[in-house]
């Protein structure tokens, strides 16, 4: 299996040799200590996004007190670059001594206005540009999203998955961060909950589990005997209506034995009609305390149409 994880130590690299070769000639020129200012903005936000949520910022701060090159990837510029030991020596003793000046994370921010401000000899600056670019795009980028989800949702609650469709492994970590940042309620990604990066959430029994049993309604059973007070039970494996009644059969059973389920997960169909129907359900069998989740490849324009119409949705999921 490729090793792509990047990590600590492989950060210096993250660059291009145009970089390394401009700062090996501003040196040969006496420009060492000549300092630059660097100001990251967005230049415009399209028709639809009227603001940015600023993030990023610790792991750029780490980033740079942690800036070292290791001794291989000095022996490696050396030869692929060609590179003087005067230029090496510099890049061995490399240390960012510049300042930092920045909005906190979590701010709202626009359209050429500056975020991250750094001033630092210009060779310092030169070495940093392209991850600082990247992290804060990265971030930023997630926050924003999930906070136009947030506010869409009003005040119930909104779960960040960011498993299965972020860029990566890595890029799904950092989105739970961003959801931390700007108030999503949950988590369904295990890392995060391992890094203590926002609050554990169980997420819904999947359809595959459901298929490995006779029928919906055993699988129900299985699963409310273990984990019925945690999870919530996706109800359109094969019909969402009969979904529904199976649930609501082994509800009152649990009920029984003196436990309340947790709730019901829409996935598909009119999640507005079907939200309706299931309250109602639900309502007249006595199980108003049973939650009302719905996913289906949820943004915050679906959210705000489900809103907009009060469906009776107690929380929203995002992948």
């Amino acid at each position: 299996m490729p090793n792509n994880f990047i990590t600590r130590e492989d950060l210096p690299l993250f660059n291009n040799g145009s970089r390394f070769l401009t700062g090996a000639a501003l040196l040969k020129d006496g420009k060492r200590d000549l300092a630059g200012t660097f100001d990251l903005f967005v230049r415009e936000l399209p028709s639809v996004r009227n603001y940015l949520v600023f993030a990023g910022l610790e792991y750029i701060i780490e980033y740079l007190i942690n800036f070292k090159f290791t001794d291989k990837q000095l022996a490696y510029l050396k030869k692929a670059y060609g590179l003087d030991e005067q230029t090496v020596d510099y890049y061995k003793k490399f240390k960012f001594t510049g300042d930092v000046d920045a909005m906190p994370e979590g701010t709202l921010c626009f359209a050429a206005e500056p975020i991250i401000r750094i001033t630092a000899p210009i060779i310092e600056g030169i070495m940093t540009e392209l991850y600082t670019n990247n992290i804060i795009m990265l971030q930023t980028m997630h926050a924003s999203k999930i906070a136009r989800a947030v506010f869409a949702a009003k005040r119930k609650k909104f779960i960040i998955g960011a498993s299965s469709r972020s860029h990566g492994a890595e890029s799904a970590v950092k989105a739970v961060r961003a959801a931390e940042i700007t108030g999503a309620n949950f988590t369904l990604t295990l890392a995060a909950m391992q890094l203590k990066i926002n609050k554990p959430e169980g997420g819904a029994a999947p359809h595959y589990y459901i298929m490995s049993y006779p029928d919906e309604l055993c699988a129900f059973r299985s699963y409310a005997y273990y984990f019925g007070q945690k999870m919530f039970f996706l109800i359109d494996t094969y019909k969402s209506i009969t979904g529904l009644k199976n649930f609501i059969i082994v509800a009152k059973e649990m009920e029984q034995r003196g436990k309340k389920m947790r709730g019901i997960a829409l996935d598909s169909g009119d999640l507005y009609k079907l939200s309706v129907l299931a309250r109602k359900m639900l309502d007249r069998a006595d199980l108003n305390y049973v939650e009302i989740a719905a996913m289906s490849n949820l943004d915050e324009h679906k959210i705000k149409k489900l809103e907009d119409k009060k469906a009776p949705i107690d929380i929203y999921a995002g992948a």
